[in-house]
Order: structure tokens, then C-alpha cells, then sequence
């Protein structure tokens, strides 16, 4: 049978279907693209099936099979699902708006970037489900389980009813190397929510969690992300965008930004990574025609310009190409090098105790913020034992790091003036003028009133 007769035997109704798929049940049957919108097909056996960019807006599918049914990016606005088993589906980018849910079997579905806003998962079974990205505002989960869920940047707010959800564990982020989910709540393994707990905390955190993680996998551009942001706040200036916090992961840097209630963060994401990409380029642009111009400096200065592989040398022994933070970096001419080492070794002794003070003040931190610390002091260690890796771009950036850290503990830490005005002073002794990081100081002076940098 070819698609076209799979449709019409699905149209002549779920009895005449199922008795046909019982005696085909091996079979693989494509319905992808197709329109069922109105239709009734309750209880109808689609397990396995390819639904995939299809229409069923205003279906009944009340009861109906469609486990392990492949449903990326199909269309079900105010669809009837009660009871239905979508277990194992792949519901990715699917449009639930204001579809009925209630009491259905949504355990281990991937709803990645799904829509569920206005739906009724009433008592629905949601354990184990990829909720990554996925919008719920005005969604009811009223006695919804979620145990084993991944909530990772789920898009919820105070019109997300949250009453009596069942929920031993949940985890907060997604691995995508692993492509596992990660961030256990409870983080001790033999641990568990308390009845009624998960719903407690995530009320009290409803307003936080108005937030867009913005992930940069191979590093961040201070100069590119500081200039996007400022252009995003001036293109969105009701929706009351700010940076919550920073978080280090191995290379990535992760970014989370707060924003008002109930605005579509996907168009804020989008927007914010448009345009950093945009000023990345022009940076990068710009940092080559500086490398250009130097390059022929040196020709000229050493007359050497029978030699190209020599300038290159030059260059990279002269101006940093290891760019942690991504493919831009603050273009450093080499001359500044001398005067760099010079302060180090003259400032050696304080050097190292204000490194200790850092890593002391930071066991007031979280686990991971103490291991962000450990990791940046020990790599700042070992540069300084080398004298050819103490250029300004790669002890900028490592400063850089520690004001991020400083910036996501926030106010609410004993210790993080403390380790903020240490910072400062590491910066000091390695003759980084403080207006570098005049952002990330101005947060920092914001967050906490002692902190010694004066504009």
C-alpha cells in the first residue's frame, strides 16, 4: 500500500483502522504532511507511525496509541489527547497550544521547543520527558508528575498552574555532549523532593526562572556580548532585560538573562544571537586588518620583508591567537609584553597572596562556583611560570573569568566583595588598566556598595 491508501483507510474511522493495523502491525506507515484537522480518530492504534508535520487541529485522538509515533513539528492546536498514550513519542517542536492532555501517558517523550501554552496536562504523566525549551506558559499541570524530567530552560511563569505535582527528582539542565540530562534536584542521589515541595519551590522561584540561558560553547567575546547586550536593551526596552548571572562550564560560558514575565523568549534569544554573531564578525574583521597593519610594521621595522613566514612568527609570539573566550580578542601589540613581566616579577610575593586570599574567600561559594575559581587559579599559576605565555589578551582574560565568577555569586555572599576587591588588585599588579572590565565593575559596584572600583 502506498500513503495515499494508508490515508483513506484512516479516514473511514478508528474501528476500520485498528482491525487493518492489527493484521499489518509490522508494517512501517507514513502519514507524515497530512491534513486530519476535525477528525476522529479516538482510540485509533497510530503507535509507531509518521505524523510528522501533519495537521490535526481540533482531532479527536481522545485514547488514542501513539507511543513511540514520530509527531516532530506537527500541528494540534485545541486537539483532543485525553488518556492518550504518547509514551516514547517524539514530540519535538509539536504545537499542543491549548490542546487537552489531561491523564495522558507522556512519560519519556521528547517535547524539546515544544508548544504547550493554554494546555490542559491535568493528572498528565510526564516522567522522564525532555522538556527543554519547551514553552507552558498558561499551561495547567495541575497533579502532573514530572519525576525524571528535564526542565532545562522550560519556559513557565505565574500563569503555569504548578498545584500537586507529583515529583521525586527533577534535573534543571541537559548535557549536550552526553545528550543526557543533568542538574539532579535533589543533587544527593539518595535524595527526594518532600510531598508538595516541588510545587513550593518552584512557586517561590517562579520569578527567577523568567530567565534565558544563553550557552556559549567555545568561549565569550566581553567586548562583542557587552556591545549586543546594551543594543538588545535599547530594542527591547519594556521587557526589563538584565544579566542574572555567569556560570563557567570547562570552555563554555553560560549566560543567564532575566526578563519581564510572559514575553517570548525565544524571540529574545534568537534576537540576542543574531546580533552577537553579527559583532563577532565585525570584530573579527577589525582585529584582522589591525593584524595586517602590524604585520607590515615589523616588515618595515626589521626589513624582513623577503620573509612571511617570519612576520607570522612575529605575530603570534607578539599578540595572543589563544583565544579562550572565542575567535575575537583584544588586539595587544607586543611592546606592552616588557612592561607586563616586568610588574609581575616585581610584584611576585603579592601576586601569590592575593591568589590564596581568592581561592580562601571562594569556599564561601557554591561547589561549582569553588571549582570554576580552583580551575581559572591553577591555570593562572601555571602561566605564571612561563614568561612567554604572560601576555596582556591572556592575563586580561583570566581576570576576566574571575569577575564573571564574582558577578554570579551576586550580593548574597559574605565573601564576594572580598574576592571582587582582591580581583581588582590582581589586576593592579599586572598593570591592567581597571576600564577594561568597566562593565562587568560597574555590576559589580551595583551588586556590592564596598567594592573598591571607583568610576
Amino acid at each position: 500500500m502506498d500513503k495515499q491508501e494508508y490515508i483513506e483507510v484512516l479516514r473511514k474511522g478508528s474501528a476500520i483502522w485498528n482491525q487493518w493495523r492489527d493484521e499489518n502491525i509490522d508494517l512501517h506507515i507514513d502519514l507524515s504532511s497530512t491534513d486530519f484537522s476535525d477528525a476522529t480518530l479516538s482510540g485509533a492504534k497510530l503507535d509507531r507511525v509518521d505524523l510528522s508535520k501533519s495537521i490535526l487541529n481540533c482531532t479527536n485522538l481522545k485514547d488514542a496509541d501513539l507511543s513511540y509515533a514520530d509527531l516532530r513539528s506537527v500541528s494540534l492546536h485545541s486537539a483532543n489527547l485525553y488518556s492518550a498514550n504518547l509514551r516514547l513519542a517524539n514530540l519535538s517542536s509539536a504545537d499542543f497550544f491549548s490542546a487537552n492532555l489531561s491523564h495522558a501517558n507522556l512519560s519519556n517523550t521528547n517535547l524539546i521547543n515544544a508548544d504547550l501554552r493554554f494546555a490542559k496536562l491535568n493528572s498528565a504523566n510526564l516522567s522522564s520527558a525532555a522538556l527543554n525549551t519547551t514553552q507552558m506558559l498558561h499551561a495547567d499541570l495541575t497533579g502532573a508528575t514530572l519525576t525524571g524530567a528535564c526542565i532545562a530552560d522550560w519556559h513557565i511563569g505565574d500563569t503555569t498552574k504548578l498545584d500537586r505535582i507529583v515529583c521525586r527528582y527533577i534535573f534543571r539542565t541537559f548535557d549536550e555532549l552526553k545528550k543526557q540530562f543533568s542538574g539532579r534536584l535533589p543533587v544527593d542521589l539518595e535524595s527526594e523532593f518532600a510531598p508538595g515541595e516541588f510545587t513550593q519551590r518552584f512557586r517561590i522561584l517562579t520569578s527567577a526562572l523568567e530567565t534565558i540561558d544563553i550557552t556559549f560553547t567555545e568561549g565569550i567575546d566581553w567586548q562583542a556580548f557587552f556591545e549586543t547586550f546594551q543594543e538588545l536593551c535599547l530594542d527591547h526596552p519594556h521587557e526589563n532585560i538584565s544579566v542574572q548571572s555567569l556560570e563557567r562550564k570547562g570552555a563554555a560560558f553560560i549566560v543567564r538573562l532575566e526578563v519581564a514575565a510572559n514575553i517570548d523568549k525565544a524571540i529574545i534569544e534568537t534576537h540576542l544571537k543574531q546580533m552577537y554573531g553579527e559583532r563577532l564578525a565585525a570584530l573579527e574583521a577589525e582585529y584582522k586588518e589591525k593584524f595586517l597593519l602590524q604585520s607590515q610594521q615589523f616588515a618595515e621595522k626589521l626589513k624582513i620583508q623577503s620573509s612571511p613566514t617570519y612576520i607570522v612568527q612575529v605575530m603570534a609570539e607578539n599578540s595572543s591567537t589563544n583565544n579562550f573566550y572565542g575567535p575575537v580578542g583584544n588586539f595587544v601589540a607586543g611592546d606592552n609584553n616588557g612592561s607586563m613581566i616586568a610588574s609581575i616579577n616585581e610584584n611576585k610575593g603579592a601576586i601569590d597572596q592575593l591568589i590564596e586570599s581568592l581561592r580562601g574567600f571562594s569556599k564561601a561559594f557554591s561547589t561549582e562556583e569553588i571549582e570554576s575559581v580552583k580551575e581559572t587559579l591553577d591555570d593562572l599559576v601555571e602561566t605564571l611560570k612561563q614568561p612567554h605565555k604572560q601576555t596582556p589578551t591572556r592575563l586580561k582574560r583570566f581576570i576576566g573569568i574571575l569577575l564573571g565568577i564574582a558577578i554570579g555569586v551576586g550580593g548574597g555572599v559574605a565573601t564576594a566583595t572580598d574576592f571582587a576587591n582582591n580581583v581588582l588588585e590582581l589586576s593592579d599588579k599586572f598593570s591592567i588598566p581597571p576600564q577594561t572590565f568597566k562593565p562587568q565593575l560597574q555590576q559589580l559596584k551595583q551588586m556590592n556598595p564596598n567594592f573598591m572600583w571607583k568610576e
